[in-house]
């Protein structure tokens, strides 16, 4: 049986090179659906050995259990790194459920190209993955914007539009109810929610 770190491993390299057919080919493109089916198989051993898939993000490398299971150093703070791409917007960590595969790893795959190719005036990813409402993946992040916390970060990202009672309303019932879904609850939701009321 593969080990743990290597199933990881594997399944990372299949995401990868599924953003990048995601990137170049329309979905009924045959090379797309391969790749596609294959990162979709690529999660079966992960799921044989554990219940729940954390990977810390660094700013070049993802870590399972304080390994590295994904590094790209020859394009260490692009946006063509992975971990790069989600630390420089504040977020920390990962956590994939089973059941991600099916239909949410494509719409992670859609904010990845998004992410890579947005500009100042877009969404930041920490807005795109919060818009996505995933059931099988939540995450942690820093609130860069926040005085006194992520000081060592390299930029900020775009500013943020104070929200109106009616969205926090939403966002805060949204948090409830993705924690109630998938069991894990992300505190960074919640704290976001108060951040804004303190406003």
């Amino acid at each position: 049986m593969t080990s743990p770190k290597a199933a990881v491993e594997e399944m990372l390299r299949a995401f990868m090179k599924a953003a990048r057919a995601h990137q170049l080919y329309l979905p009924n493109n045959p090379i797309y659906r391969g790749a596609i089916d294959t990162l979709r198989a690529a999660f079966a051993p992960v799921w044989q050995q554990m219940p729940i898939l954390p990977l810390a993000i660094d700013e070049i490398e993802l870590q399972w259990e304080g390994e590295t299971v994904l590094a790209d150093p020859t394009s260490a703070k692009s946006a063509d790194n992975l971990a790069w791409l989600f630390f420089k917007d504040g977020v920390r960590e990962l956590a994939i459920t089973p059941g991600f595969e099916d239909e949410e790893v494509v719409k992670l795959l859609d904010i990845v190209q998004r992410a890579r190719r947005a500009t100042t005036d877009d969404d930041d990813l920490v807005a795109m993955l919060w818009e996505a409402e995933f059931t099988f993946l939540t995450y942690r992040h820093l609130d860069l914007l926040q005085d006194g916390v992520g000081g060592s970060e390299t930029a900020p990202g775009p500013e943020v539009t104070p929200l109106s009672a009616d969205q926090v309303q939403r966002e805060t019932q949204a948090a409830v109810e993705e924690s109630q879904a998938s069991g894990f609850v992300n505190m960074a939701d919640f704290d976001s929610t108060l951040y804004f009321l303190d406003g």
